[in-house]
Protein backbone atom coordinates (compact mmCIF):
# COMPACT_ATOMS: atom_id res chain seq x y z
CA UNK A 1 0.00 0.00 0.00
CA UNK A 2 1.31 3.23 -1.25
CA UNK A 3 1.96 6.05 1.91
CA UNK A 4 3.70 8.93 2.41
CA UNK A 5 7.71 8.97 4.13
CA UNK A 6 8.99 11.56 3.89
CA UNK A 7 8.47 15.53 4.52
CA UNK A 8 9.30 16.52 1.17
CA UNK A 9 6.58 14.11 0.12
CA UNK A 10 3.94 15.42 1.96
CA UNK A 11 4.95 19.00 0.66
CA UNK A 12 4.42 17.56 -2.85
CA UNK A 13 0.95 15.58 -2.07
CA UNK A 14 -0.23 18.47 -0.30
CA UNK A 15 0.59 21.11 -3.35
CA UNK A 16 -0.88 18.28 -5.36
CA UNK A 17 -3.91 18.71 -3.58
CA UNK A 18 -4.61 22.67 -4.12
CA UNK A 19 -4.18 22.10 -7.51
CA UNK A 20 -6.62 19.62 -8.05
CA UNK A 21 -9.02 21.40 -6.08
CA UNK A 22 -8.69 24.30 -8.88
CA UNK A 23 -10.54 21.66 -10.72
CA UNK A 24 -12.56 19.60 -9.04
CA UNK A 25 -15.84 20.81 -7.32
CA UNK A 26 -19.10 19.64 -6.38
CA UNK A 27 -20.57 19.07 -10.23
CA UNK A 28 -17.20 16.70 -10.98
CA UNK A 29 -18.28 13.33 -11.90
CA UNK A 30 -17.55 10.48 -9.37
CA UNK A 31 -15.01 8.73 -12.51
CA UNK A 32 -12.46 11.74 -13.28
CA UNK A 33 -9.28 10.92 -13.22
CA UNK A 34 -8.70 14.65 -10.73
CA UNK A 35 -11.43 13.27 -8.29
CA UNK A 36 -9.72 10.09 -7.96
CA UNK A 37 -6.44 11.34 -7.48
CA UNK A 38 -7.67 13.85 -5.13
CA UNK A 39 -9.73 11.47 -2.77
CA UNK A 40 -6.34 9.08 -2.83
CA UNK A 41 -3.69 11.95 -2.26
CA UNK A 42 -5.90 13.13 0.75
CA UNK A 43 -6.31 10.01 2.43
CA UNK A 44 -1.91 9.48 1.99
CA UNK A 45 -1.67 12.51 3.63
CA UNK A 46 -4.62 12.61 6.49
CA UNK A 47 -2.81 8.71 7.04
CA UNK A 48 0.91 11.09 7.18
CA UNK A 49 -0.91 14.02 9.40
CA UNK A 50 -2.54 11.28 11.78
CA UNK A 51 1.10 9.76 12.62
CA UNK A 52 3.42 13.34 12.77
CA UNK A 53 0.72 15.63 13.90
CA UNK A 54 -2.03 13.98 16.29
CA UNK A 55 -5.10 15.42 17.26
CA UNK A 56 -4.79 16.05 20.86
CA UNK A 57 -7.92 16.25 22.58
CA UNK A 58 -9.41 18.90 24.42
CA UNK A 59 -9.29 17.09 28.05
CA UNK A 60 -5.64 16.29 26.90
CA UNK A 61 -4.69 19.55 26.62
CA UNK A 62 -6.48 20.82 29.71
CA UNK A 63 -3.82 17.91 31.53
CA UNK A 64 -1.12 19.76 30.10
CA UNK A 65 -2.09 23.04 30.81
CA UNK A 66 -0.49 24.63 33.91
CA UNK A 67 -1.44 27.27 36.80
CA UNK A 68 -0.39 30.56 36.83
CA UNK A 69 1.63 29.45 40.31
CA UNK A 70 3.16 26.27 38.45
CA UNK A 71 4.22 28.66 35.81
CA UNK A 72 6.08 30.27 37.94
CA UNK A 73 7.41 27.74 40.16
CA UNK A 74 8.42 25.96 37.27
CA UNK A 75 10.09 29.03 35.63
CA UNK A 76 11.94 30.52 38.97
CA UNK A 77 14.04 32.80 35.55
CA UNK A 78 10.46 35.05 35.56
CA UNK A 79 10.47 37.96 37.95
CA UNK A 80 6.42 38.36 38.75
CA UNK A 81 7.63 41.90 39.88
CA UNK A 82 8.77 42.57 36.80
CA UNK A 83 5.83 40.89 34.45
CA UNK A 84 3.48 42.76 36.63
CA UNK A 85 4.47 45.46 35.93
CA UNK A 86 4.94 45.23 32.56
CA UNK A 87 1.30 44.01 31.98
CA UNK A 88 -0.17 46.75 34.55
CA UNK A 89 -0.88 44.92 37.28
CA UNK A 90 -0.35 45.69 40.91
CA UNK A 91 3.49 43.61 41.67
CA UNK A 92 1.60 42.78 45.04
CA UNK A 93 -1.54 41.32 43.77
CA UNK A 94 0.58 39.43 40.94
CA UNK A 95 2.42 37.86 43.77
CA UNK A 96 -0.63 36.82 45.48
CA UNK A 97 -1.57 34.96 42.04
CA UNK A 98 1.64 33.41 41.77
CA UNK A 99 1.58 31.89 46.02
CA UNK A 100 -1.84 31.22 44.85
CA UNK A 101 -4.05 33.03 47.47
CA UNK A 102 -5.43 34.42 44.69
CA UNK A 103 -6.68 33.53 41.32
CA UNK A 104 -7.26 36.23 38.61
CA UNK A 105 -10.33 36.95 37.27
CA UNK A 106 -12.33 39.47 35.27
CA UNK A 107 -9.81 41.91 33.64
CA UNK A 108 -7.11 40.90 35.27
CA UNK A 109 -7.20 37.43 33.92
CA UNK A 110 -7.60 38.53 30.45
CA UNK A 111 -4.71 41.48 31.02
CA UNK A 112 -2.66 38.40 32.25
CA UNK A 113 -3.76 36.00 29.17
CA UNK A 114 -2.52 38.49 26.81
CA UNK A 115 0.63 39.15 28.41
CA UNK A 116 1.56 35.79 28.42
CA UNK A 117 0.25 34.85 24.56
CA UNK A 118 2.76 38.33 23.78
CA UNK A 119 5.57 36.57 25.52
CA UNK A 120 5.01 33.68 23.68
CA UNK A 121 4.76 35.63 20.35
CA UNK A 122 8.01 37.32 21.17
CA UNK A 123 9.76 33.79 22.11
CA UNK A 124 8.84 32.73 18.84
CA UNK A 125 10.49 35.26 16.78
CA UNK A 126 13.96 34.85 18.74
CA UNK A 127 16.39 33.08 16.39
CA UNK A 128 19.48 31.59 17.23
Amino acid sequence: MAQIKTEEQYRAACERINELLKVVNNETPAGDKNLLELDMISDLVADYEELHFPVVSKEEMEQERMSFKELFGECPFLNVSAFAEWVGINPSLMRRYKAGISVPEGRNREIIRKGLESISERLRKVYL
